[in-house]
Parts: structure tokens; C-alpha cells; sequence
């Protein structure tokens, strides 16, 4: 396995970068690291929302828009963007290398 850096945008504006292994997701990696804002109530199960994201147009480009279950959990937050993510349902690969990540700090 191979280490992969990319950075949290925390609620209060000030960044966190992390450098993890390319295994689990980007919420496990943020709940290890102490990212705050993401909570990950529900464990990934994607039924909280407490690990929402916001992504670059850039970086969902390129690893996609979310799901159906994801979609359907997403449409239920007040702080949405047409870039937003649960970050549970985001796996840590070399496609996150250098990427940003705006922790939106909502759910339910």
C-alpha cells in the first residue's frame, strides 16, 4: 500500500492535510485524524450525513457524482452543492492525491 496526502477545509476555515494509507475512506481517514466536523454518526451507512463534503468540480469529475442510497441522503441536507459527497461512500486511492476536501459539518 502506498501513502496518499490530501487536505480537509474544517468548518472554521483552516486546513488539515493528512497523509493515509490507500485503504478505507475519506471519513475513517478524517475520524482518525481529527478532522472536525466529521462526525460519521452512523458509522458510513450513509443515514446521518454527519460526513458531508463538498468537492472541487474538478476532483467529483473525476471520481464520480454519488449514487442512488448517497443521492437519496444527500437531497435530504439544507447545505448541499452540486459537488457534495458523503464522505464515508468516498474510497482513499492515489486519485485523492493533493485533493481538497470542504467538511460542510451538517447532518442530521
Amino acid at each position: 500500500m502506498s501513502s496518499v496526502e490530501f487536505t480537509y477545509v474544517q468548518p472554521n476555515g483552516t486546513d488539515k492535510t493528512v497523509r493515509v494509507e490507500d485503504a478505507g475512506s475519506v471519513m475513517e481517514a478524517a475520524l482518525r485524524q481529527g478532522v472536525e466536523g466529521i462526525l460519521g454518526t452512523c458509522g458510513g451507512n450513509m443515514s446521518c450525513g454527519t460526513c458531508h463534503v463538498q468537492l472541487s468540480a474538478e476532483l467529483f469529475a473525476k471520481i464520480g457524482g454519488p449514487e442512488a442510497d448517497e443521492e437519496d441522503m444527500l437531497g435530504s441536507l439544507d447545505d448541499r452543492t452540486a459537488t457534495s459527497r458523503l464522505s464515508c461512500q468516498i474510497r482513499v486511492d492515489g486519485d485523492l492525491r493533493g485533493a481538497r476536501f470542504r467538511v460542510m459539518g451538517s447532518g442530521s
